[in-house]
């Protein structure tokens, strides 16, 4: 009886260790997926967030303002269904480039520029964290870009 328990302890430890850290090749297979998804503007780039994702957006304006927004995975989930066909009408792609992948405690760190080609502007501070859930599945766990509403094209 004590061997069964010791051996079913030891089991769910090795279990949760399997998918307590995101390596960087994972990270780096979750991120060219997730380049994929956008670029074919297909909707189903919302399943690679959950609810408890966390998504920061800081919107430069002209004259030096800036403005934080921070929203839930929940409904940028949401959002980023019901946005896709009009974003795909208008051309509104992220190209990224000097892709940095780098392993962050038991996530992974993804640092990019992204450049909108419907605004032609780069944004040299998007990152995305990916890390697993209890299941082994990889996700966004937070994501942070800037924006701007003026087109420099």
């Amino acid at each position: 009886m004590i061997f069964r328990t010791v051996a079913a302890v030891m089991l769910t430890v090795i279990a949760t260790c399997s998918h307590a850290a995101t390596t960087s090749v994972e990270g780096r297979r979750f991120f060219d997926r997730y380049m994929q998804l956008n670029d074919a503007f297909d909707p189903e780039v919302a399943n690679l967030y959950t609810d408890a994702s966390k998504i920061k957006a800081l919107r430069r304006y002209p004259g030096g303002t800036d403005r934080l927004i921070e929203i839930a995975g929940a409904q940028w989930r949401s959002m980023l269904v019901s946005s896709m066909p009009l974003a795909k009408s208008k051309g509104d792609l992220s190209r990224f480039t000097n892709i940095r992948v780098e392993s962050e405690g038991d996530r992974v760190r993804v640092t990019a520029d992204r450049y909108s080609a419907l605004k032609c502007y780069t944004d040299k501070n998007y990152y995305m964290l990916v890390a697993k859930d209890s299941t082994g599945r990889l996700y966004v766990a937070e994501e942070y870009f800037e924006n701007q509403p003026q087109s420099n094209c």
